[in-house]
């Protein structure tokens, strides 16, 4: 368990060169030797595939399975079946949400263990059943439905009733991740699968939703009621998938068939979970999009489109070949092997995706947006650390996510090559709250700590000086006059606003931006309705 032993104030910071976020909470003497609150939902369930799966394949007859080094390279528990180099999107999660270890998997889960939750996650699974078929065995997701009704067998006779069990499964979490392989490892096999000659993409993807629709059906019969589903990520930029189908010349990056067709079955998944929400008693299905994390290399990953490992092209195609050395800068790739994200990866899907689930939990974070300012003014003894470099406990006193050449328009600045745009440094700025959160266990801790914070945003010089008046690269002034231009970025600059403070912002945090450019105001112009020094000393 972590503690607190500071005595200064804390602070974050994002931005452009001056983007930052400064808090003005005073320590008391002494905080608790331990801080420490218990999880914000009593168990975690989690379904889905190899991006969650933590062992449940180890036993099985199958080439999908991740128990060997280099997998686990830098998780503290080794290769255990996790396929990544180090904690998958549900171990994040669990983090976030305060559970003190990572969620048992559904093949070692035992005793009161599953009171806490089961993790039914298997490599190549699939919504329909024969996915994943060509690799040997596999959990599908009726398989792992049929698994968890088993846990809830269990736990009705751990708990005594089977009321008792309904109203503890009621307040779980549920998070489930299924369709990514009835694509990769169905729909686009057709050497091995009929499915691709049997429906148009369309038509495939109205046949999963009809079957996905009736599977969370029956999870909400077994009492779930809080449930986040993942929609299918970007599979047509995973490395195995570019080697395997190539662009065709295409100016995508990524494989465009593959991604055309999953966006048939993402689109249709929102409103099929609506329909659940409208016709299932307190029902609350979330759809967590996966495709909209940001772009990668504007989130400070230099190889967005190669494995970290060297991937096997045998009969295991796309995985690490085993033993097996991986890249030693593993925190700048995107992916870890043909498929699977690395754990940096996975820390942002997954700070995202805990921020969507965050209606569903009890109490929210509570937060602001930020900006970049003079530390020294506000009585830090050292400069605030970048959000490259901030780690452990430094974070408490805040996080600069300044980045040169960043702007509001997510393509502003990328004539000077890598830069972080404001869409990413608050999507940095998710993560440093989630880590708060994990790294004191405590969710009403981090509420009444980062409420007292001041936040700072400084956005939209570059979107001119590298953008708007660099006609020879960018086209902006060629679509809008000054006017038109300063309206469409007034536009998108509260959009983002807004969102963040939908996601973040609670009812007892003051609406208050703080000015861009001054501690002391000299003018209205400078800082409205309040400058710096005046905002740090609210009460």
């Amino acid at each position: 368990m972590s503690h607190i032993n500071s005595r200064g104030p804390y602070m974050l910071a994002v931005g452009t060169a001056q983007l930052g976020l400064w808090s003005r909470l005073s320590l008391a003497s002494e905080w608790p030797e331990h801080v420490c609150g218990e999880p914000q939902v009593p168990c975690y369930f989690i379904f889905g595939d190899s991006l969650v799966d933590n062992g449940n394949n180890n036993a099985l007859d199958t080439l999908n399975k991740a128990n060997f080094a280099p997998y686990g390279i830098d998780f503290k528990y080794g290769p255990t079946g996790r396929f990544t180099n180090g904690r998958n999107i549900a171990d994040i999660i669990a983090e976030l949400l305060g559970f003190d270890d990572y969620i048992p998997p559904y093949a070692t889960a035992r005793g009161p263990d599953i009171l806490k939750g089961v993790n039914y996650g298997s490599g190549s699974a699939g919504i329909r059943d024969e996915t994943g078929q060509q690799g040997g065995a596999r959990i599908s997701m009726n398989a792992q439905l049929q698994n968890h009704r088993a846990t809830v067998a269990r736990i009705t006779a751990l708990l005594g009733s089977r009321r008792l069990a309904n109203e503890y499964l009621n307040k779980c979490l549920y998070t489930v991740g299924m369709g990514n392989n009835d694509y990769i490892n169905n729909y686009f096999m057709p050497q091995y699968y009929p499915s691709s000659k049997l429906y148009t993409p369309d038509q495939y993807a109205a046949d999963l939703i009809r079957r996905y629709s009736l599977q969370l059906k029956k999870l909400y019969r077994s009492g779930a009621r809080k449930v986040g589903v993942f929609g299918v990520g970007d599979i047509g930029c995973a490395p195995f998938e570019l080697a395997t189908h190539g662009t065709n010349g295409s100016s995508s990056p990524c494989v465009e068939m593959i991604d055309d067709a999953v966006k048939l079955f993402n689109t249709r998944l929102p409103k099929m979970l609506d329909d659940l929400n409208n016709k299932l008693a307190n029902a609350k299905f979330i759809f967590i999009n996966e495709t909209s994390s940001g772009d990668s290399s504007s989130l400070g990953f230099k190889v967005v489109n190669a494995p970290c490992c060297k991937a096997n092209t045998q009969s295991n195609k796309g995985l690490c070949v085993p033993d097996l050395y991986p890249c030693s800068n593993r925190t700048e790739f995107v992916y870890w092997d043909g498929f699977h994200p690395t754990e940096t990866a996975n820390e942002l899907l997954a700070a995202a995706a805990y921020f969507v689930l965050s209606p569903l939990l009890s109490p929210r974070i509570d937060t602001w947006a930020q900006k970049d300012g003079d530390s020294e003014l506000l009585g830090f003894t050292d400069f605030i650390p970048p959000f490259a470099t901030a780690r452990g406990q430094d974070i408490l006193r805040g996080v600069n996510y300044a980045s040169g050449g960043g702007g509001i328009r997510a393509e502003t600045g990328r004539n000077v090559g890598g830069r972080i745009s404001f869409d990413s440094q608050l999507l940095h700025h998710g993560i440093t709250v989630s880590r708060i959160t994990a790294l004191q266990r405590n969710l009403t801790f981090t509420r009444e700590y980062l409420s007292k914070c001041i936040y700072t945003v400084g956005m939209g010089s570059n979107d001119y000086i590298n953008n708007y008046f660099m006609p020879q690269s960018y086209p902006t002034s060629a679509r809008f006059t000054p006017d038109q231009y300063a309206a469409v970025l007034i536009q998108q600059y509260s959009q983002q606003l807004r969102e963040y403070v939908r996601l973040f912002h609670s009812t007892e945090i003051i609406n208050v931006l703080a000015a861009t450019r001054a501690y002391n105001a000299s003018s209205p112009s400078d800082a409205y309705p309040v400058d710096i020094r005046t905002l740090a000393q609210l009460q």
